[in-house]
C-alpha cells in the first residue's frame, strides 16, 4: 500500500479500527465482567481516591485510541460513548488487579456493585413495559412483608405501584421519600417498618453482589464481610463517588445525590413523625489466627462536621474521625465532632446554667436575698409580739400601744405571706432549672457511654497511628488492623452522626461502608529484618548494570523512611591506599524493618581524589558549571551514584517520603534537581 493511501483519513480510520477490534476480540472471551461492566468498575476505581493509588496501573487504555481522540483525561462518560462503537479502548491487568490489597477491593467491589444497582433500579423505574425484570420481582417480593396491611390487598393498584416506586427510588433522598408516604396515606409505624424492610433488604442484596463480585476479581477464597450504616436526618447530601443524579422532569440541573436513596438507614418514631437514627451500631466477628483489616469508606460527608467511628472490642475501644479521611486524630481537618459537641453541651446546658444560677443576679442569689429579708420580717413581727407581752406583764394597760403593735403585725404577716410565696415560685423556678440541668448531665453521660471504655491512646509513626495494644490504623489505606489471635471475637462498630447546630436537632447524612477482609501487610510484631547489599562502579562512572529492583516487593506496603547520603574524604590520594580507594567506589542499601517501618539507607562514595564526571554530556556539565577536574566534583559523583541505585531498586516509583536533607548539606537544591534530572527520575 502506497505511502499516500496509508495517510488517507478513512485508511487510517479503518486501520485504527480494525487495529480495536482485534484487541476486542481476542480479551473478550476471557473477561469476567462485561465491556460496559468494566467501564464501570474503571469509574469506580478512578472516583475512590484509596482504590485509585492502589489499582490505577491495572486500567490500560489503548494508545492508537488516546493518541486519536486527544484523551488526555479519561473521561468516563467519554469512554462510554465510544464503547457504543464496541471499540475496545479499555483493557484491565487481571492478573495485577487480584494481587492488591485485599481492603481495597472489597472497596472497589461495595462501592461498583452499589453504582451498579443505581444504574438498575433506574432503568426499573424507567421501564414502562409490563414485563418486569428479575430485579423487580426480587425487590418486589421482598418489600411484601413491609407493606401496611392494607396495601398488601391491592398489590397491583396504581397507589402500591407509587408506594414501591418511591421506596426503591435510588435517588430520592429519606426525607423526600418520607414525604411522599405521608401524601399517600401511609401512617408513621408504617412507613417506618417498610423503610427499614427496604434498608434490610439493600444490606443483604449489596451484600451478596459485592461478595460475587470481590470473588469475581480476587478469584480466590479470603476472608470477605461487610457492613453498610447510615446515620443522619436524611435530607439529602452529595452522593456516591461524589456525584449527582440528573431530575428526570429537568434534565438540564443537576438534583439529587447519586444512590443518597440506597442510605441504609434505621428508623424511629419521634413526635408523631419517622426519623431515621442518628446513631447505628452494627457488629463483625473477627476470624482466629489472621492479621485482620477492617477498611472503612464513608460518603456523603459534610465539610463542616466530623463523623465519629468506634470500635469497640474485648472491653477495648477506638476512634476515628472523619474530617475528610478517617483518622484516630480528632484536631485534623475542619467540623466537630461528637466530643466536641459534648464539651459544647456540658458548657451550654450545665456549666453555664450553673454559673447563671451562682452569679450576682442569679436565682441563688435572688433567693439567699429573700430568705434574709423573710428573716427580718419574721424578727420584725417577734419584735412587735415581744412589745405586747412585754406591755401585758407590766401591768399597765395601754390599749393603743397594744393596738400599734398589732397593725404593724398584719402589717408584717401580709409581707410574710407575699414573701414566702415569692419565695415558693423560685423556688420552683431553681427547682425546675435544676432538672434541666439534671436531665442534660444524663444526656451527656449517655453521649459519653456511648464513646465506650478503655479508649486506646495512640502514636504517629508517618501514615500509621499505632495505638497501645498493638492495633495499627493505616490513614493511607484507611485501615484498622488488628493483630491474628488464636480464637475468634466480636467488634461492635458505631457511626455517629455529630449535630449541623449545638441544640441536635439537624443531623448530618452520613453513608459508612465498612469491610472486613484478610490484612496482606505486616502488623506490629516486635520484628526486626536487616539486609544489606552493596554494588561498585567502574572509575568515574554512576552507572553499573549490577542493581536490580528490590527483592522486597512488598517493601511499598511498609512505612518507608529513605535517606540518602555520600561518604566523600577530602584527603591527599598519596594519605590512602589503593585499597581504600576501591572500596570507596560504591553504593551500599541497608534496609532494616523494624515492626512496621522500614528504614531505607543508601550511602554512596568515590575516590578521594578529583574528577571531571567523564559520564556526563557536556550540556549537563555546563549546567553543573563543571570545568575540568576538582575535588568539589566528587560530591556530585557520589549523588549521583546514591540517585541511581535508588532509581534501579525502584523505590522512586511507589511515592515514599525521600530524605534529600543529608545531600543539601553539600549541594544547591538546583544543582540537585538537575542530578535527579541525569538519572531520568519520572517526575522530573
Amino acid at each position: 500500500m502506497s505511502n499516500y493511501l496509508l495517510k488517507h483519513p478513512f485508511i487510517k480510520t479503518l486501520s485504527l479500527l480494525f487495529s480495536f477490534l482485534f484487541i476486542l476480540f481476542n480479551t473478550i472471551a476471557n473477561e469476567p465482567f462485561t465491556i460496559s461492566e468494566q467501564v464501570l468498575l474503571y469509574h469506580t476505581a478512578s472516583k475512590s481516591p484509596v482504590v485509585w493509588d492502589e489499582c490505577k496501573t491495572c486500567f490500560i487504555f489503548d494508545s492508537l485510541l488516546k493518541d486519536s481522540f486527544n484523551v488526555r483525561k479519561y473521561d468516563y462518560k467519554l469512554i462510554e460513548q465510544l464503547l457504543t462503537s464496541d471499540i475496545g479502548i479499555l483493557s484491565i491487568d487481571w492478573n495485577k488487579l487480584k494481587n492488591k490489597r485485599f481492603s481495597a477491593l472489597t472497596e472497589l467491589a461495595t462501592k461498583y456493585s452499589i453504582l451498579k444497582l443505581n444504574e438498575d433500579l433506574k432503568k426499573e423505574l424507567n421501564n414502562k413495559s409490563k414485563n418486569k425484570s428479575e430485579l423487580h420481582t426480587l425487590l418486589y417480593n421482598k418489600l411484601i412483608p413491609g407493606l401496611p396491611e392494607k396495601i398488601k390487598e391491592k398489590t397491583k393498584s396504581k397507589k402500591t405501584t407509587e408506594i414501591i416506586q418511591c421506596i426503591i427510588h435510588p435517588s430520592f433522598p429519606v426525607k423526600q421519600k418520607i414525604e411522599i408516604l405521608s401524601k399517600l396515606g401511609l401512617e408513621p409505624k408504617e412507613q417506618q417498618k417498610l423503610l427499614n424492610t427496604w434498608s434490610e433488604i439493600l444490606v443483604n442484596y449489596l451484600y451478596e453482589q459485592s461478595n460475587n463480585t470481590y470473588k469475581k476479581i480476587k478469584d480466590t477464597t479470603t476472608t470477605f464481610d461487610i457492613r453498610m450504616l447510615a446515620a443522619g436526618e436524611g435530607s439529602g447530601t452529595i452522593g456516591l463517588l461524589y456525584e449527582y443524579e440528573q431530575n428526570p422532569e429537568d434534565s438540564s440541573k443537576n438534583w439529587y445525590g447519586k444512590a443518597t436513596g440506597l442510605f441504609t438507614y434505621k428508623y424511629d418514631i419521634k413526635h408523631g413523625k419517622t426519623y431515621p437514627l442518628e446513631q447505628t451500631t452494627t457488629q463483625l466477628q473477627i476470624p482466629a489466627n489472621k492479621n485482620i483489616a477492617i477498611h472503612i469508606s464513608l460518603w456523603g460527608l459534610n465539610s463542616t462536621t466530623k463523623p465519629m467511628i468506634i470500635f469497640q472490642k474485648a472491653n477495648k475501644t477506638y476512634h476515628l474521625y472523619a474530617p475528610e479521611k478517617l483518622t484516630p486524630d480528632s484536631t485534623m481537618g475542619k467540623g466537630l465532632t461528637h466530643i466536641d459537641r459534648i464539651g459544647q453541651l456540658k458548657k451550654l446546658k450545665v456549666e453555664k446554667p450553673y454559673e447563671k444560677l451562682y452569679e450576682k443576679d442569679g436565682l441563688y442569689s435572688i433567693i439567699k436575698r429573700e430568705l434574709v429579708l423573710k428573716d427580718k420580717i419574721e424578727q420584725d413581727i417577734h419584735r412587735h409580739e415581744a412589745g405586747i407581752d412585754s406591755i401585758q406583764k407590766s401591768g399597765i394597760t395601754n390599749q393603743s400601744q397594744i393596738n400599734y403593735h398589732k397593725t404593724q403585725i398584719n402589717i408584717y404577716l401580709t409581707n410574710l405571706t407575699a414573701k414566702e410565696s415569692r419565695i415558693a415560685e423560685l423556688t420552683t423556678k431553681l427547682s425546675k432549672e435544676l432538672k434541666e440541668i439534671e436531665k442534660a448531665q444524663e444526656s451527656i453521660i449517655k453521649m459519653e457511654q456511648f464513646l465506650g471504655k478503655n479508649i486506646q491512646t495512640w502514636k504517629k509513626k508517618d501514615s500509621l497511628y499505632l495505638f497501645a495494644d498493638g492495633t495499627i490504623f493505616n490513614y493511607k489505606t484507611q485501615d484498622l488492623v488488628f493483630k491474628a489471635k488464636n480464637k475468634s471475637e466480636k467488634i461492635d462498630i458505631r457511626l455517629v452522626s455529630p449535630s449541623l447546630i449545638i441544640s441536635g436537632q439537624l443531623k448530618d447524612e452520613i453513608q459508612m461502608i465498612v469491610t472486613l477482609s484478610d490484612a496482606d501487610y505486616p502488623v506490629q510484631n516486635n520484628s526486626v529484618i536487616e539486609h544489606k547489599s552493596t554494588y561498585y562502579y567502574a572509575k568515574d562512572e554512576f552507572i553499573t548494570n549490577t542493581i536490580s529492583h528490590i527483592e522486597n516487593k512488598n517493601i511499598h506496603t511498609y512505612q518507608v523512611k529513605l535517606k540518602i547520603d555520600t561518604l566523600f574524604l577530602n584527603r591527599k590520594i598519596d594519605q590512602l591506599s589503593n585499597s581504600i580507594c576501591n572500596t570507596m567506589r560504591h553504593s551500599t542499601v541497608s534496609i532494616k524493618i523494624i515492626n512496621d517501618t522500614a528504614k531505607i539507607t543508601i550511602i554512596s562514595g568515590c575516590d578521594p581524589q578529583r574528577t571531571k564526571l567523564s559520564a556526563l554530556t557536556v550540556k549537563n556539565r555546563k549546567k553543573l558549571k563543571i570545568n575540568g577536574y576538582s575535588k568539589k566534583n566528587n560530591l556530585y559523583l557520589a549523588a549521583l551514584r546514591s540517585l541511581y541505585t535508588l532509581k534501579q531498586l525502584g523505590l522512586n516509583d511507589i511515592n515514599i517520603p525521600i530524605d534529600y536533607d543529608h545531600l543539601l548539606n553539600y549541594i544547591y537544591s538546583h544543582d540537585l534537581e538537575i542530578l535527579k534530572s541525569i538519572v531520568n527520575f519520572k517526575d522530573i
